[in-house]
């Protein structure tokens, strides 16, 4: 924690600022996004990979690339639940934070926020989620720097990501014709 560095000591009004995403705490968003996949797998923390397969360059074999799955203790399994809950709210209500999000095919579980920027006035801007909501496929995280609000920033460039996978995962693959795919 930050904090510690300062050599500051904990105060009831740290307990709040924390409450809102602000504070002393850094995170990047790899570890936004892990923190959102273990919510969306309900206690299941899957360790985070880039990449689907492995493939050695001599012999051509594939190996599939799989997050090794830990269980989070310590968090009642229905405190999931209520935190989904609210994760959809923000994108399904019409005042919710992260509307742009809405998709009319699967419910999206997301939040904004907007990140004090230490070298401008200007925000952070930041979104993170998951979806479908009630089978999670991708989690996502956003995040614009000095771009200003998150829910209309980042979440308008996360919609775009959601709208390319979504365009990508109903169409067939296209294959170019090379002459290494014809002769295969």
């Amino acid at each position: 924690m930050e904090k510690e560095k300062i050599k500051a000591s904990w105060v009831k009004g740290d307990t709040i600022l924390m409450s809102i995403g602000q504070g002393y705490d850094l995170v990047t968003p790899l570890q936004i996004a892990k923190a959102y996949s273990i919510i969306a797998n309900k206690g299941y923390a899957y360790s985070p990979h880039l990449v689907k397969y492995l493939e050695d360059v001599k012999t051509k074999k594939r190996e599939k690339v799989v997050g090794k799955r830990m269980e989070v203790k310590g968090v009642p399994k229905e405190y999931y639940d209520i935190i989904n809950e609210a994760l959809i709210a923000t994108v399904s209500q019409d005042n919710g934070t992260t509307r742009i999000l809405r998709n009319p095919k699967y419910l999206v579980a997301a939040k904004s926020g907007s990140a004090q920027n230490s070298q401008s006035k200007t925000t952070h801007a930041w979104v993170a989620g998951y979806f479908p909501a009630d089978n999670p496929e991708i989690v996502f995280t956003a995040l614009l720097t000095a771009a200003g609000g998150g829910g209309a920033v980042a979440g308008g460039m996360t919609k775009k990501f959601m709208d390319k996978y979504d365009e990508m995962k109903n169409s067939p693959p296209k294959i170019e014709k090379t002459e290494e795919t014809i002769n295969e």
